[in-house]
C-alpha cells in the first residue's frame, strides 16, 4: 500500500459556515521491524509512505494540524466521505512523549483487528521440520522456463525474476532445463520478493495431508480466503499458485490481486496422480507462521511454528 498526503483528507469547520480541507502532516504505521511502529512525516513534496511486509490487513493512522476554532466535519479516504459523527471519540495525550511511546508499540492505533476464531475439529498438526516439501520458504519457481516463454503473460524484471502476471506453459516443449537455454540470462527461475518479505509455498495437491482434498479443507467454503496466520494473529492471503500436470504448467503471481478461494484455483482429482498444486503467499520477514486456514476453518497448525527469514 502506497499513501500520499492527498489521498486521506480531513474537512474541518468553524461552526460559522467556513470550512477548510487539511492534509496529513504524518502517517503512523508499522516499520520494517515486525511489531514495531513509527511516525513518518510528509516533510517534502511528493512524499509517499508505503506499508511493509505482506499482511493482508494494513493499519495506518494519519495526523492533522487543525486551525484553532475548527472541528472535524468529515474524513475523506480516496474520495469516500466518512462523517465525523461516525468516528470514535477523540483521545487526548499529556504531550508528545506519551504519544510517541504509544506510537512505538502500535497501541495508538485503535482499529486493530481481533484474532480470528478458528474451527479446529479436523485440523492437522504438521511438523515443518519433517515436511519441508509441503510448506517451504523459497523464491524458486516450480520449474525453469525460458524468458521468451515467461514473457507470454508474465512481467519479468531485469534480473529475470517474475514480478507478476499469469501464464500457461507446455510441459513437453517449454518447461524444464532440457527446454530452457543454458544461459541464466535467458531463463526464469525465481520470483521477485522485496527485502522485508518472504515467499511461502504450501502444497495443497490431492495427496498432501493439508491439501484441498483433506478432511478439513473439504468442509471449507469454496469462496473463503486462503490464509497463513502468524503468531501475532496477522493474516496473509494467497497471492497466486503454481500448478502442473503432464501437459501444462500454470503460474499465477498477482501481488495486487489475492485468490478468492479454492474456486480460484485449478480443480484437483483423486483419480489423477500427475497434478501438483502449490499456493503462494507473501508474508512479512521475521514472523512465525502458525496456521494455514481456509476462512475460519483451520487446515493445519505448524508445530513448531515456521520462522521466516
Amino acid at each position: 500500500m502506497v499513501v500520499s498526503n492527498g489521498q486521506y483528507r480531513l474537512l474541518v469547520g468553524d461552526g460559522q459556515g467556513d470550512t477548510r480541507t487539511v492534509f496529513p502532516v504524518a502517517t503512523i504505521s508499522e516499520s520494517s521491524e515486525p511489531g514495531q511502529y513509527g511516525r513518518w512525516r510528509y516533510d517534502a513534496p511528493d512524499v509517499f509512505i508505503t506499508s511493509t511486509g505482506g499482511k493482508s490487513r494494513i493499519t495506518m493512522a494519519f495526523e492533522y494540524v487543525i486551525p484553532a476554532g475548527y472541528e472535524p466535519l468529515a474524513f475523506y479516504a480516496k474520495n469516500i466521505r466518512v462523517p465525523a459523527d461516525s468516528m470514535p471519540e477523540p483521545r487526548e495525550f499529556a504531550g508528545p512523549a506519551e504519544r510517541d511511546r504509544l506510537v512505538r508499540t502500535g497501541s495508538i492505533l485503535t482499529g486493530q483487528d481481533t484474532a480470528r476464531e478458528l474451527e479446529t475439529e479436523d485440523m492437522v498438526v504438521l511438523n515443518i521440520e519433517e515436511n519441508s516439501s509441503i510448506v517451504d520458504e523459497t523464491n524458486r519457481v516450480m520449474d525453469v522456463i525460458s524468458t521468451t516463454a515467461a514473457k507470454r503473460g508474465m512481467n519479468i524484471s531485469d534480473d529475470n525474476e517474475i514480478v507478476g502476471g499469469q501464464g500457461n506453459f507446455d510441459v513437453k516443449a517449454e518447461v524444464g532445463r532440457s527446454n530452457a537455454p543454458r544461459s541464466r540470462k535467458l531463463r526464469v527461475e525465481d520470483y521477485a520478493v522485496d527485502s522485508d518479505q518472504a515467499l511461502m509455498k504450501v502444497e495443497v495437491s490431492a495427496d498432501s495431508p493439508i491439501g484441498f482434498l483433506s478432511g478439513a479443507a473439504r468442509e471449507a467454503e469454496l469462496d473463503a480466503p486462503l490464509l497463513l496466520i502468524d503468531a501475532n494473529g496477522n493474516e496473509y492471503e494467497a497471492i497466486g499458485y503454481e500448478y502442473q500436470d503432464r501437459e501444462i504448467m500454470t503460474l499465477r503471481y498477482t501481488l495486487g490481486s489475492t485468490l478468492a478461494g479454492i474456486e480460484d484455483t485449478p480443480s484437483l482429482s483423486t483419480t489423477r496422480t500427475d497434478q501438483e498444486l502449490n499456493l503462494l503467499f507473501i508474508v512479512t520477514a521475521g514472523v512465525e507462521i502458525t496456521h494455514f486456514t481456509i476462512g475460519d476453518t483451520a487446515v493445519a497448525r505448524f508445530d513448531p511454528p515456521l520462522d521466516t527469514d
